[in-house]
């Protein structure tokens, strides 16, 4: 019963967190675009990834000294062009948890590109405009991804009773294991593999939202934008996983260290592993055996005489 117990509030631990992370740090879109806007100005990856999509979209803009990934990436570092990611970002986030989901969904990122080439091109903004309103990212081709939010969206209530849910089992588990140590071992296995599974989810999604673009600069871009927003998930979860293997092992080598228990019905001394057993003492030598006294003399010889 322990080791179920353990199991199942890892599971409900992980359910509850995940629900959680995803709708106060990705599904609303304020949090949504604060966090892409912090993202692409302290990421470098993820300004790489933005800037090649911009480049690739306007190659013939007349620009001083040629337009470049490089120069699109240093104007994508400057606040006001990290603000406009991130207001990008929070309306794609708003289409996506909106009642009438627009289809295709789409990340637009024609006012990011418009800052980012304003700050390096000698061309009028207006012409700039005009030649890269149409960049946006097709977001249709992870319609599944988006239904697996949509759903964790619909899950909210449940993200907290899930997580207290699994803490009282996990307490559970301790209280019904034979000793301290065994509760703990289960305990922190099963975080562990919980945990472990989350990771193989987040890495196994990563490679599906990959392999769901055929361009790889725009490839690049999707994976760069997701992780600013559910990268920390991932670092979670193996952070978790760590701790929980690592709780186990102690409580493993713990349990070692202690004296088996006593069959049923045996009284020990709690201190019976420290003490040494006693010797029981040789029994006495026996006696040494009366000398014979010989014959009676004469004057005690009455007894003999009288049955005579």
């Amino acid at each position: 019963m322990s080791r179920l117990a353990a199991a199942l509030g890892a599971l409900a631990l992980l359910a509850g967190s995940f629900i959680t992370y995803l709708n106060a740090e990705v599904l609303d879109p304020d949090r949504a675009g604060a966090r892409a806007a912090d993202a692409i100005v302290a990421d470098a990856g993820l300004r790489a990834a933005i800037a090649a999509k911009i480049a690739a979209a306007v190659p013939d803009l007349p620009v001083i000294g040629g337009l470049e990934a490089g120069a699109v990436e240093t104007a994508l570092a400057n606040r006001a062009t990290a603000d406009a990611f991130g207001d990008a970002v929070a309306v794609t986030v708003e289409d996506l948890t909106a009642p009438d989901r627009p289809d295709p969904l789409e990340l637009n990122l024609a006012q990011v590109a418009t800052e980012a080439v304003s700050g390096v091109s000698s061309t009028p903004l207006d012409l700039i405009t005009d030649q890269i309103d149409s960049l946006q990212i097709d977001l249709s081709e992870i319609n599944w991804m988006l239904n697996l939010l949509d759903l964790a969206g619909e899950l909210e209530p449940l993200g907290v009773p899930l997580i207290a849910a699994g803490a009282l089992l996990l307490l559970a588990a301790l209280l019904l294991a034979r000793r301290f140590a065994d509760g703990l071992f289960a305990v922190g296995l099963a975080v562990g593999f919980a945990a472990c599974l989350g990771i193989a989810a987040l890495l196994a999604g990563r490679i599906l939202l990959g392999a769901a673009f055929d361009d790889q600069v725009t490839r690049e871009a999707v994976e760069q934008t997701w992780d600013a927003l559910g990268g920390a998930l991932l670092t979670y979860s193996i952070i978790a996983a760590g701790a929980g293997f690592a709780v186990a092992l102690g409580a493993l080598l713990a349990g070692r260290s202690r004296p088996a228990d006593p069959p049923p019905g045996r009284r020990t001394s709690p201190h019976a592993a420290t003490l040494r057993p006693r010797r029981r003492p040789d029994p006495p030598p026996p006696p040494p055996p009366r000398p014979d006294p010989g014959p009676l003399p004469p004057d005690r010889d009455f007894g003999r005489r009288r049955y005579h």
